[in-house]
């Protein structure tokens, strides 16, 4: 009896943590067009090895938008969805 209820709540949580993995890929998709449409076609594009200030500094919150909503946000969706 214990064993079933073990391994029935397991499965639930495991289809809650991919629904919230989803969700938190969909955001990250969402999130790089945007960041991407907004530094190309406002802020001049981005360039790691450009002789221009500003598209070297484009990378940062490209970088970091990335950074923060990928591994942060799966960690925590990972941390709170898993027993």
């Amino acid at each position: 009896m214990a064993i079933g209820g073990i391994i029935g709540g397991h499965h639930r949580h495991s289809v809650v943590a991919s629904r919230v993995a989803m969700f938190a890929h969909l955001l990250f998709l969402t999130t790089a067009v945007l960041m991407l449409v907004w530094l190309l076609r406002f802020r001049g594009g981005i360039n790691i090895q450009s002789d221009d200030p500003e598209q070297i500094f484009n990378v940062h919150p490209f970088v970091m938008t990335w950074g923060f909503i990928l591994l942060i946000g799966e960690g925590t969706s990972v941390h709170w969805t898993l027993p």
